[in-house]
């Protein structure tokens, strides 16, 4: 019960924006696509807020005398979450690029693709990681 609380507190819940920008595209007439939705980059913001949650929670639990999570397991996640991270502050850089610089040859379809996939999988390994070693 504790792991669905969190997942709804901290995974679902900050999705809502995006059901609520869908609506908002609808109701104001514009194409509802993907580079619509997810052409700002704020789903980076989401997967960042994520992923440094996690490393902020095992390293929280790494120096407490009891810790939940190994030196080795701990070292993954680090590394993992540290990776996703950087990938994402990369992609808004590059999102900005694109939509800053009309003539750049990066494709904001790709990017705003790149974006909520890399969001997805910082959910869903987030989610295990957490509903593995108990860390809510």
């Amino acid at each position: 019960m504790d792991f669905l609380l969190w997942a709804a507190g901290n995974v679902v819940l900050p999705l809502l924006p995006l059901i609520f920008a869908y609506f908002g595209l609808r109701v104001i007439g514009q194409p509802r696509t993907v580079a619509a939705l997810f052409g700002d980059g704020g789903v980076l913001f989401y997967a960042t807020s994520l992923a440094a949650a996690v490393l902020l929670d095992v390293w929280k639990d790494r120096i407490a005398t009891v810790s939940k999570v190994s030196i080795p397991v701990a070292t993954v996640v680090f590394l993992v979450a540290g990776f996703f991270t950087l990938l994402s502050a990369g992609l808004f850089a590059f999102m900005t690029l694109a939509r800053v610089q009309p003539g750049a040859r990066y494709d904001i379809m790709e990017l705003s693709n790149a974006s909520w996939q890399s969001a997805a999988v910082v959910a869903i390994l987030c989610s295990v990681f957490r509903w593995l070693t108990g860390l809510y």
